[in-house]
């Protein structure tokens, strides 16, 4: 197996590595946050998920160990929902809403459950059984791929994590 780890460099100093959804339009340490620059960074994680996909040639994942933080109804997601509109299609809403322990979700849904865990709206695991592989997330954009692709098939992906400023770390499991 091979462990990558994706993360922004120096999250203490990393402007990137502190912000979430709900900080847009205020300052965190001296700068504003941007809908704009918050999206370049959670768009940058969700193309890195595209391409492991893509490579492992999964058409699904399942989603396991699912938290949800709050209910699709609730002030905090009807609040973020309203004031960005954009970012927060009916779709992703009623992915949020149907969310279930074992659910399967295809490509385009998988992607869809990384965002509403990178904007801290529910935490699970993705997993694939057809390609044996998992996706995980930390705190401060950091991404964890268990997987049983080469070291050398990653780095196709590693190359598009350095593009994006994305540090990565490759770990091969005994």
């Amino acid at each position: 197996m091979t462990r990558c780890f994706f993360e922004i460099p120096n999250p203490s100093e990393t402007f990137e590595a502190g912000i979430s959804l709900s900080d847009i339009g205020s300052s965190f340490r001296g700068e504003v946050v941007t809908k704009e620059r918050y999206l370049a960074y959670e768009n940058a994680f969700i193309d890195l998920i595209t391409a492991f996909m893509q490579l492992c040639s999964a058409k699904e994942t399942i989603l396991y160990d699912l938290e949800k933080h709050f209910s699709t109804n609730s002030p905090h997601i009807t609040g973020l929902a309203a004031a960005h509109p954009d970012i927060f299609p009916n779709s992703i809403l009623d992915l949020h809403r149907r969310s279930t322990e074992g659910m399967h979700l295809n490509a385009a849904e998988s992607t869809d459950m990384a965002r509403l865990i990178l904007r801290e709206l529910l935490w699970c695991r993705l997993i694939s059984r057809e390609t044996h592989f998992a996706i995980s997330f930390e705190f401060d954009f950091r991404m964890n791929i268990l997987s049983e692709a080469s070291e050398d098939d990653l780095q196709t992906i590693v190359k598009q994590a350095n593009n994006h400023g994305i540090e990565t770390l490759i770990q091969v499991c005994p």
